[in-house]
């Protein structure tokens, strides 16, 4: 099972009522660069319609060359700010990231939830509104 449509479980809808924001949250910052190290490469962070032509072409490239790199993304969402990020170590390990800031357009406040994901190896996609498509490590869902 591919993770790109894990973004379903997230409850992610294109909807105009999308909340956008200018950066990336600081804990899913935080997170991403603790996993790929100190010495990691920064492809960038990419808000709701911004141009992820670059911070994508950026994290093939790492990929390929086996360089530590991070990188995320906001999602579309109806009522909450959504991100999803990619980290890769010097070793080749990589993970995808998930953070829902938990606030709703309607008001309603809950707290954040953050998740990482082990991948055996990762793919960058341009559409749907996705851009990382993880291949889980076995055994993990």
């Amino acid at each position: 099972m591919r993770y790109s449509t894990a973004l379903a479980f997230w409850g992610l809808a294109a909807s105009s009522t999308c909340l956008a924001v200018e950066s990336a949250p600081h804990l899913l910052l935080a997170k991403l660069a603790s996993l790929a190290g100190s010495n990691s490469r920064d492809c960038g962070s990419v808000a709701l319609h911004g141009d992820a032509v670059g911070a994508m072409k950026c994290a093939k490239d790492a990929t390929a060359a086996v360089t530590p790199y991070v990188v995320s993304f906001q999602l579309e969402s109806a009522d909450s700010i959504i991100w999803q990020g990619a980290a890769q170590d010097a070793h080749g390990k990589v993970w995808m990231l998930f953070y829902d800031s938990g606030s709703t357009t309607s008001g309603e406040s809950a707290s954040p939830t953050f998740s990482v994901l082990p991948c055996k190896a990762m793919r960058f996609v341009a559409k749907g509104g996705e851009f990382l498509d993880c291949e889980p490590v076995s055994g993990e869902h």
